[in-house]
């Protein structure tokens, strides 16, 4: 089964995004997760109360039929810079990111996630990664 990836619209101008970490794309059998993070402690990590775009730190995690296959902590950039929420957004769609979750979402962080086509959640702060997606059934563990 392919997974479907995220399009960046048309209409929506690209931001410059150079400051963010190269993570490579992932293939058709992968599903993209990213978590937002207020520490760089992998699973064990605590989802933000700051909304994805202000997040301090993202959580990448890889999965392929409900096992994961790849973590990685990376620091958010852009969480202090005008348009964060361009800027994210936008980045989430250039690494192939299929969901995200956070514990709450700007409304521009809203709306651009919800154009290109990647899944948003919901959840409380405070929680570990690992539990978060255990809660979502996102991960078999």
């Amino acid at each position: 089964m392919s997974i479907k990836r995220p399009t960046w619209p048309s209409w929506i101008v690209k931001p410059s995004i150079s400051n963010f970490e190269k993570i490579s794309y992932p293939d058709d059998k992968t599903l993209r997760i990213v978590i937002s993070t207020k520490n760089s402690n992998g699973l064990e990590s605590l989802v933000d109360i700051l909304d994805l775009a202000r997040s301090r730190y993202f959580a990448i995690i890889d999965t392929v039929d409900k096992n994961i296959t790849n973590v990685k902590i990376i620091e958010n950039k852009a969480c202090g810079m005008r348009k964060a929420a361009l800027i994210v957004s936008y980045w989430l769609v250039q690494i192939g990111t299929n969901i995200v979750i956070s514990s709450g979402y700007c409304h521009n962080t809203a709306y651009y996630l919800d154009q290109a086509g990647i899944m948003r959640l919901i959840t409380e702060p405070e929680i570990k990664v690992i539990e978060c997606l255990k809660k979502f059934n996102l991960v078999n563990i």
